[in-house]
């Protein structure tokens, strides 16, 4: 089975080729240039601009099918000055197509007026289950987010995982009282000489991220800071809402001011971590403050400090903690009427 796609917010062909076509597993783009879709002028005169309004084209048609930038397999790229706009359009991409990054072809091309053309495969069909499993996470998301980390943590406590509280100095920075999300995860190592490629793995989780993650970052205890601004305005941008750091931050006022972004470490710091720490591990197992996390577990924080919930275990524990939630919510209506604190322990069993 094959059929066209099309979208308003893409250019409209001029000769005779669809925008897209999808196959019962695939979409296969045109070639997309930096062109308006509503007028058709090209957009920008330097190779960042056409490059963010080419991808923008690409992302509006596979909207289309339901479909995102993280779904491309496969991306063909046609500079028109290959040695001179490599480097200027590599960085481009970067900040708008999510790691891990696709396969990607590049060349030098005779294009018309234009820096750059785009064409891509996408994967639909047998991944249409993870949209239902997408809005799955988000929904246990949204049930942790209204509970507290106290109630979470009797819950684990119930289900025998009594080791899914951070240490006690991870604490609020920023942000706001609470924030819930799913973990992506990133180890740092210290280090005694500038690497070779700075910043890398740590700049590949960043551009990584996905909405409602909480980036967990593992770090020895190294006087430096990890965290700051202007990883902050680019996991925002990404859609992650905090970040929970096993080490120190710098910037806080600026990221104060964003007050939609949620910080959980140490402390802060003034210096930077270059040539002191190095991210050398994106999404694997690590061990922060003392629990185990791994990519895709529910992590909660609010003011009394962070605890991490298996993926495996989240349904169990959102259970017992919103049943507890309801019978302590009686409790303190009982409280309040004059019970005696050891007549609601008999009858209830919470306290």
């Amino acid at each position: 089975m094959r059929f066209p796609l099309s979208s308003a917010g893409s250019p409209t062909p001029k000769a005779a080729y669809s925008q897209a076509i999808a196959t019962d597993l695939l979409v296969f783009t045109a070639g997309f240039g930096p062109h308006d879709p509503v007028t058709g002028r090209i957009v920008g005169g330097e190779i960042q601009a056409q490059t963010r309004q080419t991808l923008s084209n690409i992302e509006a048609i596979l909207e289309a099918d339901g479909l995102g930038l993280d779904d491309i397999v496969k991306v063909t790229v046609h500079l028109a000055d290959l040695r001179r706009d490599f480097t200027a359009f590599d960085a481009t991409y970067r900040e708008l197509i999510p790691a891990p990054y696709p396969v990607r072809t590049t060349v030098g091309s005779q294009l018309m007026d234009i820096l750059v053309e785009m064409d891509v495969v996408a994967v639909r069909g047998a991944d249409r289950n993870r949209g239902s499993r997408r809005h799955q996470m988000s929904n246990s998301v949204e049930r942790l987010q209204q509970l507290s980390t106290a109630l979470v943590s009797d819950a684990l406590d119930a289900l025998g995982r009594r080791n899914q509280n951070m240490l006690p100095d991870i604490h609020r920075l920023a942000g706001p009282q609470r924030i819930a999300g799913t973990a992506s995860t990133l180890r740092v190592v210290e280090v005694h000489e500038m690497p070779i490629a700075p910043y890398k793995v740590q700049f590949d989780a960043i551009d990584g991220l996905e909405a409602d993650q909480i980036l967990v970052v593992a770090a020895p205890d190294v006087a430096t800071a990890f965290w700051g601004e202007l990883i902050t305005s680019r996991a925002r941008r990404r859609g992650a809402v905090g970040a929970v750091v096993d080490g120190y931050c710098r910037d806080l006022s600026q990221i104060r001011d964003r007050n939609d972004f949620g910080v959980w470490a140490r402390g802060t710091h003034p210096a930077d971590s270059l040539g002191r720490l190095d991210a050398v591990d994106w999404n694997a197992p690590v061990i922060c403050r003392g629990v185990e996390v791994r990519p895709g577990d529910f992590v909660l924080c609010d003011v009394d400090g962070v605890v991490v919930v298996p993926a495996d275990l989240i349904e169990q524990a959102l259970g017992l903690a919103e049943d507890k939630k309801r019978t302590e919510d009686q409790v303190r209506k009982d409280l309040g009427s004059g019970s005696t604190i050891g007549d609601t322990y008999e009858r209830f069993g919470v306290m």
